[in-house]
């Protein structure tokens, strides 16, 4: 009796490793997952530490089974990726972002892009060595916007905006109006941003502005 114990023990204990083997490997799948992933949309969309651009919150993020779920900042947007792929162990495939979704170049402008084309179009002004073969983990966005926000548009008219959607709407409309080659609606200084810790930064200037991009670069 007591050696069918001791058997039936050892199986337990295996069966336990073997579990907590497999969790760890779970954990592991998914953290590589969601690096991964963020590594691919800062490589296509040109954004975060290396990249020319800072995306406006929130995007849309399209998974591959058709599936989309907004992310309305930085820690959303690394949960989303993170729980989808819990949800769906066995899929290999990297989200992307969906069209539209709005940038902020260096300069301060403001942008919609609405398709591949815009991207491209975009991507031409950017910096040659912008993005490059960096670590992963530097293809996290810099920073976000803190609302409200006022954009200066070239006709000499000011808006401000309460929330990051009537924001992105008035970008669109205003590009739809004015054509993919119009002169952009820029920031108007000083404006808060908050960084991927909950850290809180006024920007006086696109000076400032974009010594915080070179900061956060380094």
């Amino acid at each position: 009796m007591l050696k069918r114990l001791n058997v039936l023990l050892a199986f337990a204990l295996v069966f336990s490793l073997a579990s907590c083997d497999n969790d760890e490997a779970s954990v592991v799948d998914v953290d590589n997952f969601v690096d991964a992933s963020l590594d691919s949309m800062g490589k296509k969309f040109k954004f975060g530490k290396r990249g020319c651009f800072e995306l406006v919150f929130p995007v849309d993020v399209l998974f591959e089974d058709g599936t989309t779920v907004t992310a309305e900042d930085q820690e959303g947007l690394v949960t989303a990726i993170k729980t989808w792929k819990e949800d769906n162990p066995d899929a290999t495939e990297r989200p992307t972002l969906a069209f539209p979704l709005e940038i902020i170049n260096e300069e301060g402008e403001v942008t919609s892009i609405e398709s591949a084309e815009d991207l491209k179009a975009a991507a031409i002004q950017c910096r040659k060595d912008a993005i490059g073969n960096r670590p992963k983990k530097d293809r996290t966005p810099c920073f976000d916007l803190v609302f409200p926000v006022s954009l200066s548009y070239p006709d000499g008219t000011t808006e401000s905006y309460d929330d990051r959607m009537s924001m992105k709407q008035a970008i669109r409309a205003y590009k739809r109006e004015n054509g993919r080659d119009a002169e952009r609606p820029t920031l108007v200084f000083p404006i808060t941003v908050v960084d991927e810790d909950g850290n809180e930064t006024e920007v006086a200037s696109i000076e400032d502005l974009k010594a915080l991009k070179e900061a956060c670069q380094e």
